[in-house]
This record gives C-alpha cells, sequence and structure tokens, in this order.
C-alpha cells in the first residue's frame, strides 16, 4: 500500500522527514519496503506546449509534434491513442528522464526521425489511470513539482 506524506499530515502533525516516518512505522507497525520521493521523478518531467504537429511520414499511426517549453523548442513523435491539440499544454519526459517503471527516456529517431523526449500518460508517470494531463499555459517550461504540491509528496 502506498500513503502520500502530504495526505497523511491533513490528519496528524508530522514534522519529522520521511525517513523518521518510516523508521517509526517498521518499528511499531509494520515493515516499509521503500521511501518513494515523488519530487524527484517529477522535477524531471516538464509541461510543453505543442505549438505544431504533422504525420510521420514513415508510419500512420505517429506524429512528430513540436513541443514549446518557453526558452527552448523541442521536436517530439508521439502516437494517436491520446489526441494531442494544437497549443494545449502536456506532462513531457526529456532527454534522461528515468520513468517509475525505470524506462530511461532518451534522444533518438523513430522510424527515421529525431524525438527528443516523450509525452507521457498519467500511467507512465505511476498513476492508475491513463488519462493524459492538460495544463494550464502559465506553467510551460515549469516542472511537475513546481506546477502543484500534488507531485512534491
Amino acid at each position: 500500500m502506498k500513503l502520500s506524506l502530504n495526505w497523511l499530515r491533513t490528519f496528524i502533525n508530522l514534522p519529522e522527514d520521511a525517513v523518521d516516518i518510516g523508521e517509526k512505522i517498521t518499528i511499531h507497525t509494520a515493515e516499509l519496503e521503500e521511501i518513494i520521493n515523488t519530487s524527484d521523478l517529477f522535477s524531471q518531467i516538464f509541461v510543453g506546449k505543442l505549438i505544431n504537429s504533422k504525420p510521420h511520414p514513415d508510419s500512420d499511426t505517429l506524429i512528430i509534434g513540436t513541443f514549446d517549453f518557453g526558452n527552448k523548442a523541442k521536436q517530439i513523435i508521439f502516437g494517436n491513442v491520446h489526441p494531442l491539440v494544437i497549443n494545449n499544454c502536456y506532462p513531457i519526459a526529456l532527454t534522461g528522464t528515468q520513468l517509475p517503471d525505470g524506462t530511461k527516456i532518451l534522444d533518438g529517431k523513430i522510424r527515421g526521425e529525431m524525438s527528443e523526449g516523450m509525452v507521457c500518460h498519467n500511467g507512465e508517470l505511476g498513476m492508475k489511470n491513463t488519462e493524459l494531463m492538460n495544463f494550464h499555459p502559465e506553467f510551460i517550461g515549469k516542472n511537475l513539482a513546481e506546477v502543484s504540491d500534488i507531485f512534491t509528496d
């Protein structure tokens, strides 16, 4: 079972850090398997605005998109499972990001076209559903840990 430290703090006063709390839980209740610092993961996922897209020349199901991150633009190839809309903002894992399942994102060519990251649906971010988050444009270029406290437990 996973528990959010922020959620626990809504019910009781917990001044200690997560490691201290974990040790006390292990001593008094049940063994704690791991402490996951979600802000480490979500500080690697950025909000990018889709500014243009075109069909991939070598695929019927892939799309080449250009995403704006405020101070730079990146070309990212994505599928059509979730229809992305021009000018909407999505969570993007850039090169070097490690997803919760251990997948490391690298730059590379997909069917001959360069991709510099990955559009992430909720399941790829460790959540239970596979919906796709859409963010307000004010968050372009920010990492998810900066966007909301729900990403910093």
